[in-house]
């Protein structure tokens, strides 16, 4: 299914195809804009387009690997059962590989709810609305 702008922030991971994109510029025909114009005698006339139209793109199924690129960890009583993000050393999020769609939200180091999400850049909205900072990876492959 296609993303809507209203899906997606700056900073956010897509993919068209096998490509990975990280959108750089929003509008509602698409992504990552650039723009140009035609210049004359009568003057110049410019356009906006996107580098991707939102019908073109994905969101990126959430797997063991992302998560493990955004910084989650295996606590050490886990024994590979869970991944869990921490911030400040306070748990954040903690998913059980097995299903790796389910989220237990934590607050001072209490459970707070549990939500459904399947794509990398609902887990990066729901970081930055959480913390207010962007949720970044931890390697150099992007």
């Amino acid at each position: 299914m296609a993303l809507k702008a209203s899906e997606l922030r700056i900073g956010n991971y897509v993919s068209k195809g096998d490509e990975i994109i990280k959108v750089d510029s929003i509008d509602e025909v698409g992504i990552n804009l650039y723009a140009w114009h035609t210049g004359g005698e009568w003057g110049s006339s410019g356009h906006i387009e996107p580098d991707f139209n939102h019908l073109d793109i994905l969101g990126i199924p959430i797997t063991e690997e992302w998560l493990l690129r955004f910084g989650f960890q295996d606590p050490s009583d886990s024994h590979g059962e869970y991944l869990s993000l921490t911030y400040r050393g306070q748990t954040l999020f903690s998913t059980d590989v097995s299903t790796a769609f389910k989220y237990v939200i934590y607050t001072q180091h209490k459970a707070i709810g549990e939500l459904e999400i399947h794509y990398v850049h609902e887990l990066q909205n729901l970081y930055f609305a959480l913390k207010g900072i962007e949720l970044t990876l931890t390697d150099k492959t992007n």
